[in-house]
Order: structure tokens, then sequence, then C-alpha cells
């Protein structure tokens, strides 16, 4: 069996990503399959996965200079990466396969376009070569949409490898509705350090405030820092809904929070299924680098296809099907909360199960016929002259 190698994602705080190789390299670790982790000591990455199975092997870069690097890897095993900004040649020598897991719209546009020049038609070879090799994966359709959309083609027989969660099998939903509760408890899961991650709180809010629906609310925001949602809240002026913060909230306290106080979830991208996996009902909603439109409306995470976990609304289209407005919504929750409990959890562990994704993962790496030298080759970005300049600027 080839060896995996987890490498690429060094920040110190926590992140969508760090979380999915985090997950990943705690099944194998359950499994004890062989594993190579790279990573800086200082990143969320290093300190979530120590104490493990010896098979989980990890290589603190802090204090191994690259030019080691390939003294851990043979050309068998299998190099999986998410991004074009790492730096991959200290691999090369030793040229391992690779496969790249597409986890963003337009992340190929980093692969062959610098400030001094850029090549479309490489950035296309690549992409062609990766899905001839099956060494491409797309973790779901919007994914895939906009590289087949930026780049004109169409990809025959996509390989998709959904984000992973790690669900519990049987789990009980109570049979309950919120008709007779004073108030109901909304909770909201994402960073707060940039506006684009603020625009969905200040939307939702305000559709709290402008619906009909006469019912109590505690907004609870868990993040990492409050105070770009403080200052953009203060000038909704709101009526109807108390927000509170909660800070820092991650692994089983995250869990324990969300399972024993959410009644609804908001959030976006994998932050949704934190909470529909212990069958929350869970709304996923669509990210946006401005101000929502005012007629934008929600969908329930189970009506997204192909394991879609939102799609930014102001740069590719988006669709209506099975979206509803927050009046709809809250009169929905309220008389059959139960219904829509059950069928977020039912999404979650049929789509997003990790012994599912894992399985999938380790079957894709057996067939892999891409080889780092010739994804090098592709992108410019992994020249040795970018990659020198970027280590001298750094």
């Amino acid at each position: 069996m080839r060896k995996l190698i987890f490498y690429g994602y060094d920040q110190q705080t926590v992140g969508g990503v760090q979380n999915l190789f985090i997950n990943f390299i705690k099944d194998l670790s359950e499994k004890s399959i062989n594993t190579i982790v790279f990573c800086k000591q200082t990143s969320y990455v290093f300190k979530n996965i120590q104490d493990l199975n010896p098979c989980i092997q990890i290589i603190n870069t802090t204090l191994i200079p690259s030019k080691k690097w390939c003294n851990y890897i043979n050309e068998n095993d299998v190099l999986l990466i998410g991004n074009f900004t790492s730096n991959l040649r200290p691999f090369l020598k030793k040229n391992p396969f690779i496969v790249f897991w597409t986890l963003l719209p337009g992340v190929f546009r980093k692969a062959n376009n610098l400030i001094i020049y850029s090549s479309e038609s490489k950035t296309k070879k690549l992409i062609n070569y990766l899905i001839d090799k099956n060494g491409m994966l797309f973790m779901d359709k919007c994914c895939l949409t906009a590289v087949e959309h930026d780049y004109q083609i169409i990809l025959n027989h996509p390989q998709y490898l959904p984000v992973p969660t790690q669900i519990i099998p049987h789990l009980n939903i109570p049979n309950r509705s919120l008709l007779n509760k004073q108030k109901i408890i909304i909770t909201y899961l994402g960073r707060g350090g940039v506006m684009w991650k603020i625009y969905p709180v200040k939307k939702i809010l305000l559709d709290i405030e402008n619906s009909d629906y006469n019912i109590n609310i505690d907004f609870v925001i868990i993040t990492d820092i409050k105070e770009l949602f403080q200052q953009e809240i203060a000038l909704l002026n709101l009526k109807k809904t108390k927000v509170s913060f909660q800070l820092n909230l991650t692994g089983n306290l995250l869990d324990e929070y969300l399972s024993t106080n959410s009644d609804l979830h908001f959030a976006m991208g994998t932050s949704a299924l934190e909470s529909a996996k212990f069958g929350v009902p869970t709304i996923l909603i669509d990210p946006s680098n401005k101000e929502y439109p005012f007629d934008y409306k929600y969908k329930w995470i189970y009506d997204n296809k192909l394991f879609e976990l939102g799609i930014f609304i102001d740069l590719f289209p988006y669709s209506n099907e099975n979206r509803i407005s927050m009046n709809a919504l809250l009169s929905n929750l309220c008389s059959d909360w139960s219904e829509f409990a059950t069928r977020s959890y039912s999404y979650v562990k049929e789509n997003h199960s990790l012994e599912k994704t894992t399985n999938s993962l380790l079957d894709i790496i057996e067939v892999t016929d891409a080889k780092l030298s010739d994804f090098i080759k592709l992108t410019l970005r992994q020249s040795f002259i970018f990659q020198s300049i970027r280590s001298i600027i750094k």
C-alpha cells in the first residue's frame, strides 16, 4: 500500500482545510495505516495530531530543513495537496505521486498567474494531465463547475472527495417542537477577522428583524474574535434579537455546545457540518465578498447537490431552487423541528462520513499516476525562480 503524505497547511489558527487534514490523519491513525505528515511545530495541524498511533509519522519542519525532507519519503508515496502556494520542490528528488484536492472555486487561477506573466494554456494542460492520470479530486460540484467555467472545458468522469466529518453512527433525534418555547437559540459558526465572514451574519439578522414570525431569539456567534462582528452589528439597530458570543470553541467543546444548545444553525462551508452531524437543523449559507442581495433566500444543507457546501454568490450564478424566506424557515422549523433535524443529520451521514471519505481517499491514492515532476513543469508558481524569490521575500 502506498503511503499518504500530508503537507501544505501551516496556519497557526483553526481553519476548515486544517480540520479536514486532521480528521483524515486521526482516522488513518485509528486504522493503523502508515501516513506521513509534514508541518511546522507552531501549526494548528501539529498541535492537534500529537499522541496518535506510531503509524502516523510527524515530520517537524520547524526543526528539519527542507533539504532533508526527501529522507522520509519514497517514490511510491502520494502527496496530497490543495493549493499552489506551498513549495513542493523539496520533494522533487524522490518524485512521489501527487493528488490535487480542489477545495476552492478559482484555486487554479493561482497555478500559472504571476504578476509579470500568466499562462491559461499551461493551466489547461495541468488540469487535463491530472484528470487523465487520476490525480484530481473535487470537493464538490461547485469546485468542478468553477474549473469548467474558468477554462471553458468539460471534464469527463470527475472524481469527488467530499469534506469528511466524524459522526455518531446511530444518533437518536428527539421528537420535539419549538412552538411552546419562549425563545429559540440560533447559532452561527465562522471566523471574525474579515468582512466576507461578517456579511452573512448581517443578512441573517436583518432578515430575522424583518420577519413576521414573532418569537424571541438568542443569536450566538461562535468565533475567534468578535470586534468586527460587534462593530458591524451595532449599525443594525436590532429589536427582536439578542446577540452574544462564544469565543474559541473547538473540538469537543464546540461539539458539546452545538449539540446541547442550538435549535438552528447557520454556517458557510465546512462549518455547516459541525452542527448537522449532531442532528441540529442546519442552513448552509453561501459566502459573498460583499453585502447580500435583498432577495437572497436560504437553503437547508440537505437540499444541496453533489456535496456542495456553498458558492460565492458575487462571483458565480446560483440557483434559487429549494430556497425559502426567513419567514417560512422559522415557521417550518418551529412546527416540525424533528423533521429538519433528522434530514440534516441523515444528509451528513450519507455524504460526509469520515469512514466513507477515508476509504475513497485510500482508493484514489492507489490508482493515481500523476507525478510531482510533471505537476511542477506545468505550474509556474512551483518554478525554482518563483520559489526562490518568494523565500527571500518571506
